[in-house]
């Protein structure tokens, strides 16, 4: 009997909570409930910016009777292939970066470009940048080169031959 009066009060004492419970509801969600909080944040940076300084100029050629290369590398290193003639000046083209100091930047740029002449003619560029990324500084000297090989075809026909070409520079 003795056993019995004592299950009888468990299930009594069960059945109370389980009734205190349903009638406060928000009490017993608290008692059972686990919380932790999270942080959200963010980091917001001033855009990264590109002038261009300067132009890519591979000067003037007199070509001749077969194809060749013209090759001027983002250091400004310029090399005239055999069969033409190169005069005058030339130079790599430049770029200047600016974005916030310490962060790297990605740097795309077309890999081949077509110049063109008015009168249709065409010449093609393979195109070479100084690097792949940077890592901006505080100073104003965050610089892209761009350099290029431009195909000359045998007895080229005369003309100006301009072409664009597009860099990108976009955060890490």
């Amino acid at each position: 009997m003795w056993g019995i009066m004592i299950r009888v009060k468990v299930l009594l004492h069960a059945l109370r909570a389980t009734v205190s419970c349903a009638l406060l509801l928000a009490t017993c969600k608290t008692v059972l409930a686990a919380e932790a909080m999270g942080t959200a944040s963010a980091t917001v940076l001033q855009p990264v910016t590109v002038a261009k300084i300067a132009d890519l100029d591979f000067g003037k050629i007199v070509s001749g009777p077969s194809a060749s290369t013209v090759s001027l590398s983002p250091a400004g290193l310029f090399q005239c292939g055999t069969g033409i003639t190169c005069l005058d000046s030339h130079s790599a083209a430049r770029f200047s970066v600016s974005g916030v100091p310490g962060h790297l930047v990605n740097i795309q740029s077309d890999s081949q470009i077509m110049l063109s002449a008015t009168g249709g003619q065409k010449m093609q560029v393979a195109l070479e940048t100084s690097a792949k990324t940077l890592k901006l500084n505080s100073g104003s000297n965050n610089f892209i080169d761009v350099g290029g090989t431009l195909s000359v075809g045998a007895f080229q026909a005369e003309g100006v031959y301009t072409g664009l070409f597009t860099i990108t520079v976009n955060y890490f």
